[in-house]
């Protein structure tokens, strides 16, 4: 019995190593899948794994991410929910997969709540200070701030991914994997090719055609062409001339290629541009109107993060200068991709950013192209309908047909990813006006304000409401406003205000009061309230000198500005000379004064009166017999303006 026994336990143990065996084998196969990009069978791999009890971090993490690159996201959120829970140690980036898998779910509330835990971890990322500068972008970007646009689901979308815009001679160009062949292994679904179809993007499926000049086994999509029809760039896998070439990873990058057209027409000729690497990705190319700049995404040296939008100037020859990126303030440590730049000048791009709605969202910085200070410039989320929970991107607009076109595998969708195309709406920016006393910031109701643009061409009239302030939306074009406000017992108001690029904007309008005229008291010296400099006579004489006329210029005009006042004018002088002639002097000068008040100034004689005083009136020690200063003399040689009734 005892044998049998042994040999049982034997077994036992010989099933349970090659059990072990076994999954440590199947872990290596998917981890090795899951190397490769295959996140489309690898997910199915490693979830069978991870139900066998195989419950290690590395194996929940790329579960977790099979799914959330393949856009899975109710299924991402699973996992990296599993991970959180039972693990402790984890890189801070799965922090922001999770909030970004829970956008995709529309949990926007829990999705903040990992943000901010990835905030504290990594309070230094764009992406946390995006964030933390606009907790309140839901309420932006969830209303369509009077936009009625409409998306159609254009007719030839497929069960399959089909993406990408571009419309040029009547032709509409778009990427799809609708062609069958071998599966691409990151979503089970065929490699990409470029199609075209004539007409605009509602025209008859019937009529796609496969852009063979440029399709081959591997991906190729995202095309643009020059303004001139002479070449058109567009995307593809490294493979050139049969032959395909990976990393040191064993990654197949994609790269930037350019296509010309020959002398009869046709489009042959392909060519790798210069810029790529084996060691980095370029793809998604946009041309600008001029055809002198090339924008795309990338992650070549320099990347901010995973994927950053640059620049490169089109030289005269056709030639490409060299790369820049475009800076922080597009650029995160996250995702952006799939640029377009319109007619005007306004920069369009996706982003996998913390103020969107989830996946890919679409922001647009407005006249990008005329701007020389990328530091300066701010990227706005074009909100609804435009951009949902999913993946929205690949925006692009043709400016003549105002026809635009988006790319999404938002819910509804007929396959993967859809084209939708819409009409272009006229770019608006909301304004709010608030109308306030600079005193004491109190709101000011039911005022008519005035407000035009920069050439002082009049946009509207407006009228505050009871909370002093006022709404009303402007085109994008207008980047200066003029205010004007009149109202009574508040200085007349005008000013010029820059239009910021954010979508709102808020003004504040401070109206100074008017002060309200103080009635000085009964007794009051003027002379000292308007502290006027010293009303000089030459020696020995009472005409008015033109520096005493200048102060006494001042009295005049207090008492035009306050005509209820009468004034009594005295004048005085010091001890020096006899007394007799000291108040002789001083009555002459006084009746110099006033008579220069009433008929150079114009005041009324009924409101003046005066007497000259001599030295009888001394403001300090200096009668006659005692020793002054000169500076003490001068204290007594005085004249004031003694406010007598109002």
């Amino acid at each position: 019995m005892k044998i049998i026994l042994k040999q049982f336990t034997f077994i036992i143990c010989i099933l349970a190593i090659t059990s072990v065996n076994a999954q440590q084998n199947e872990a290596r196969k998917a981890l090795k899948g899951y190397e490769k990009l295959a996140y489309q069978e690898t997910a199915s791999e490693l979830e069978a794994l991870v139900s066998k009890g195989n419950t290690s971090q590395e194996l929940i993490e790329k579960l977790a991410n099979s799914y959330y690159f393949n856009n899975d996201m109710p299924l991402a959120s699973k996992w990296y929910a599993v991970l959180f829970d039972k693990h402790d140690d984890i890189d801070a980036e799965y922090y922001y997969r999770y909030a970004m898998a829970l956008k995709g779910n529309e949990k926007y509330k829990e999705s903040d709540e990992w943000i901010m835990k990835f905030g504290e971890l990594m309070p230094n990322d764009s992406r946390v200070k995006l964030f933390n500068s606009n907790r309140n972008y839901l309420n932006d970007i969830q209303s369509t701030n009077g936009n009625s646009t409409k998306l159609i689901n254009v007719s030839f979308n497929s069960e399959f991914s089909d993406f990408g815009s571009f419309e040029y001679n009547n032709r509409f160009y778009f990427s799809s994997s609708r062609g069958g062949g071998k599966d691409y292994k990151w979503n089970g679904q065929p490699y990409l090719n470029v199609y075209a179809v004539e007409g605009s993007g509602i025209g008859d499926a019937s009529d796609i055609e496969s852009f063979e000049a440029i399709n081959t086994k591997w991906h190729e999509s995202s095309v643009c062409i020059s303004p001139d029809g002479s070449y058109l760039f567009f995307t593809r896998n490294n493979y050139f001339k049969n032959d395909y070439k990976e990393d040191e990873d064993g990654v197949n990058r994609l790269q930037l290629f350019r296509v010309t057209k020959n002398d009869k027409g046709q489009w042959d000729d392909v060519i790798k541009e210069d810029i790529n690497s084996n060691d980095y990705s370029i793809a998604h190319p946009a041309i600008n109107k001029n055809g002198t700049k090339l924008y795309f995404a990338s992650d070549m040296p320099g990347t901010l993060g995973q994927s950053d939008i640059f620049v490169v100037d089109i030289n005269e020859d056709g030639t490409l200068g060299t790369p820049m990126n475009l800076g922080d303030k597009i650029n995160t440590e996250g995702q952006e991709s799939f640029p377009f730049v319109n007619e005007k000048g306004d920069l369009f791009f996706s982003s996998k950013s913390t103020i969107g709605l989830g996946g890919y969202d679409v922001f647009v910085v407005r006249s990008f192209e005329n701007t020389n200070n990328l530091s300066a410039v701010q990227a706005e989320n074009l909100g609804m309908p435009f951009n949902s929970s999913q993946d929205d991107f690949a925006y692009y607009e043709n400016s003549k047909t105002r026809t635009g076109y988006l790319s999404s595998n938002r819910k509804g969708g007929k396959g993967d990813d859809d084209i939708y195309t819409f009409e272009v709406p006229k770019c608006k920016r909301n304004i709010i006006v608030g109308l306030q006393n600079a005193e004491d910031l109190s709101e000011i109701g039911n005022t008519g304000v005035t407000v035009e643009n920069k050439d002082g061409e009049k946009i509207d009239l407006f009228k505050t409401d009871t909370n002093g302030k006022f709404e009303f939306r402007v085109l994008c074009s207008i980047d200066v406003i003029r205010i004007t406000v009149e109202k009574d017992d508040f200085e007349s108001y005008t000013s010029e205000f820059s239009i910021s690029k954010a979508k709102d904007n808020s003004i504040d309008v401070l109206l100074k009061p008017i002060p309200k005229k103080v009635l000085p008291e009964v007794g009051t010296d003027l002379f000292k309230l308007l502290k006027l400099e010293p009303i000089l006579f030459d020696s020995n004489k009472s005409n008015i000198r033109p520096d005493a006329q200048v102060q006494i210029n001042k009295i005049i005009a207090y008492l035009k500005e306050y005509p209820m006042l009468k004034v009594d004018i005295r004048s005085h002088t010091d001890s020096k000379g006899r007394d007799a002639y000291n108040e002789a002097l001083s009555q002459r000068r006084n009746e110099a004064t006033k008579n220069y008040m009433i008929t150079v100034g114009g005041i009324s004689k009924d409101r003046i009166t005066g007497k000259g005083y001599g030295e009888s009136q001394l403001v300090n020690k200096c009668k006659n017999g005692v020793t002054c200063t000169p500076e003490e003399h001068e204290q007594n040689r005085r004249n004031e303006f003694i406010v007598i009734s109002h």
